[in-house]
């Protein structure tokens, strides 16, 4: 078992039994931990994330899956089972904005992962397999951030750009 050591990442699977955390040292592996009943972490087991350094953290809404993505160039994203615990696949996440994953987020229904880059903005939709929980089909939307301001009253508000709330 390869301790969590130059933590990237961490995140509590949805049932709270397990811990994950992405290192960024040398051996580029993600340590799995046991939750006890106080929240203490026990060791488990750890793999490697395939060579590259996994940077963030995505569980499905079961918490039978975890999305890990990898900073390289291209953007890969690994898709992990936690029992028993195992790479599934990896996928490039092809168009995705910038040469590293930012985030990523599980849509609650556990069908979509939404991933951001670096530079530009913009947000990559993958769908989620329902036989296998591995990823594919990624659609790149490209965007602007616009400020809004918001102005409240009690009896109206105005918003910009919309003219009404």
């Amino acid at each position: 078992f390869v301790v969590a050591t130059a933590a990237s990442s961490i995140a509590v699977d949805p049932s709270g039994r397990y811990l994950l955390v992405a290192n960024a040292n040398a051996a580029s592996n993600l340590s799995l931990y046991s939750l006890d009943s106080q929240g203490f972490p026990i060791p488990h087991s750890s793999i490697t994330a395939g060579g590259a350094v996994p940077a963030h953290i995505a569980f499905g809404p079961q918490g039978t899956y975890a999305y890990v993505a990898r900073q390289t160039a291209g953007a890969n994203l690994v898709t992990v089972k936690l029992a028993p615990f195992e790479v599934v696949s990896t996928t490039a996440t092809g168009n995705t904005p910038g040469n590293g994953i930012r985030t990523l987020v599980v849509e609650n229904s556990g069908r979509f992962l939404y991933v951001t880059g670096a530079t530009p903005s913009g947000v990559a939709l993958m769908n989620i397999s329902a036989v296998d929980a591995t990823t594919s089909s990624s659609v790149y939307y490209s965007f602007a951030v616009v400020p809004t301001i918001v102005l409240y009253h009690t009896t109206r508000c105005t918003a910009v750009p919309y003219a009404d709330c």
